[in-house]
C-alpha cells in the first residue's frame, strides 16, 4: 500500500510497543506522544516530505484531532502521502467519546482528508457498531465480523479468603502459571504494589502498573511485561482500566 497509514490508538502504554515491533520486521514506523517533545518537530517534519520514509504514524485521539496534526493532515495529503486511517480499539468511539475521551468522538473530523477510513475493534455490539459509523460519517461501509467465541478463554471463580486472599494468589500462580505470562486485575494501586512485591519475594518476575506512576515508569513496566523481562504477571489497577476505557 502507497502512502503513511495514520493509526489512532487509545493506549500510550503501547506506542512504542507496537512501533519497535514493526521496526522489527523491517517496516519503518513512527510514533508521537507529549513526553518526547524534541522528538516531535522532527518525526512531523519527516511525514511532510514527498519521499518520506514512513510507512506507518501512531498517535492516540487527543493528538490525531489537535490543530497542529490536523495541518499537518493537511501537508501530508497536498504532498500526496497521507494514506489512510487506521482506528484502532474504534469501540471506544461509543463508550469513551461521549465523556472520557471526547476526541474518539471527534474523528469524523478526519474525513475532511477523502480518504480511506479503517475502524477495527473486538467489542463492537450493533448498536456500537451503529454509533461507529455514525461518528466517522461512514457510508455504506463494508463490515467485517468474526465469531466473538475462543474457545482458548473461560472464566473460573475461585473462593478467597479476606485474610490471605493476596497469598492464595502468588499460591495460585506458582503452582499453576509459574512459567507463563499473564495478567491480575486489582481492586485498589496498594493492591498492585503488594502483589508484585509477593511474587518477588518468591521468585516471579513481575512489576505493577496504576494510574500513579508517570509516563516513564508506565513504559518501563509495560514494556518490561511484553518484552518477557517481567516473565510472569504484569498487575494492573482495575482503576486504571475504568480511566482507559471509560467502563
Amino acid at each position: 500500500m502507497s502512502g503513511v497509514t495514520v493509526v489512532i490508538t487509545p493506549l500510550l502504554s503501547l506506542l512504542s510497543d507496537q512501533v519497535n515491533k514493526l521496526r522489527e520486521r523491517g517496516i519503518n514506523a513512527c510514533y508521537i506522544r507529549s513526553s518526547m517533545p524534541n522528538e516531535e518537530e522532527s518525526v512531523l517534519h519527516e511525514m511532510t516530505l514527498k519521499d518520506t520514509c514512513y510507512k506507518l504514524f501512531y498517535l492516540t485521539p487527543e493528538a490525531a484531532t489537535s490543530e497542529r496534526l490536523m495541518k499537518h493532515f493537511d501537508q501530508m495529503n497536498k504532498v500526496g502521502v497521507l494514506g489512510r486511517f487506521v482506528i484502532d480499539e474504534s469501540h471506544c468511539i461509543d463508550t469513551c467519546g461521549s465523556s472520557f475521551r471526547p476526541s474518539y468522538a471527534e474523528l469524523g473530523c478526519l474525513r475532511a482528508f477523502k480518504r480511506p477510513f479503517h475502524a477495527f475493534t473486538g467489542t463492537a455490539t450493533v448498536r456500537t457498531q451503529n454509533v461507529i459509523v455514525e461518528r466517522l460519517h461512514m457510508e455504506d461501509p463494508d463490515i467485517i465480523k468474526m465469531p466473538s467465541e475462543r474457545s482458548n478463554l473461560f472464566f473460573k471463580v475461585i473462593p478467597k479468603n479476606d485474610q490471605k486472599s493476596k497469598d492464595d494468589v502468588v499460591k495460585l500462580i506458582i503452582d499453576d502459571f509459574r512459567d507463563k505470562c499473564g495478567i491480575v486485575y486489582c481492586s485498589t494501586r496498594r493492591d498492585t504494589k503488594d502483589l508484585a512485591f509477593l511474587l518477588k519475594t518468591r521468585g516471579i518476575s513481575a512489576v505493577h502498573y496504576d494510574g500513579a506512576l508517570d509516563d516513564m515508569e508506565k513504559e518501563q513496566n509495560s514494556s518490561a511485561w511484553l518484552s518477557g523481562r517481567a516473565k510472569v504477571m504484569w498487575l494492573l489497577g482495575w482503576e486504571l482500566i475504568n480511566k482507559m476505557y471509560g467502563l
